[in-house]
This record gives structure tokens, sequence and C-alpha cells, in this order.
């Protein structure tokens, strides 16, 4: 079972939070022939300033 791990900023719709889980799995299914019912993904929104990384 892949874990998968997700980081954004704080803010995004519950439709948009789907589309994007939906949009990960399949990848890994046509990509790494991972089962279409193993899906365990933790979803993680962060406040402005609790987010950090590099742009560039």
């Amino acid at each position: 079972m892949p874990f998968t791990r997700i980081a954004l900023q704080r803010g995004k719709s519950n439709d948009y939070l789907h589309t994007l889980s939906d949009t990960l799995h399949q990848a890994l299914v046509d990509a790494f022939d991972v089962p279409a019912a193993d899906k365990f993904q933790a979803i993680d929104q962060y406040s402005p300033g609790e987010l950090i990384y590099d742009r560039d």
C-alpha cells in the first residue's frame, strides 16, 4: 500500500482536495500498477507562513 502525503496552503475546497486525491491516485495506478482500491493519503493544509519552501 503506497502512502502519499500532500502539503498545501490552507483554503482549498473539498472538491479541489478530492479531485487532487483522485488524480494522484489514478497516476499511481497507471504508472506503478497500484491496485485501484489501494488508496492511502494524507492531505495537510497549512496557514500562510507555516509551509516554508524555496519557490526556485
